[in-house]
């Protein structure tokens, strides 16, 4: 694996942050899986620990919001059904 110097990592760093705010700016319409998958890895890719999101969508599959709901270690994250059924509420 390819080790940045800082500089190259300082730019990678601000790159990151230019495209989150894109994202987080343009609502994910969730009409494709490509769609969803590239919205979830943008908005997990970078974590260091398993985590369980969910994606709450309106009847048009417009994305109303987007919550991590447990955190686990790094190879695995315990869910429970009923906490995300009360979430959804």
């Amino acid at each position: 694996m390819k080790t940045f110097n800082v500089e190259e990592q300082s730019t990678i760093y601000k790159a990151i942050q230019i495209i989150e705010k894109l994202a987080l700016k343009t609502s994910l319409i969730a009409t494709s899986s490509e769609a969803v998958k590239n919205y979830c890895r943008l908005q997990l890719g970078s974590l260091e620990r398993e985590n369980f999101g969910v994606l709450f969508l309106n009847n048009q599959n417009h994305l109303i919001a987007f919550e991590v709901l447990f955190q686990g270690t790094t190879d695995a994250a315990a869910v429970y059904v009923k906490q995300c059924v009360k979430s959804a509420y």
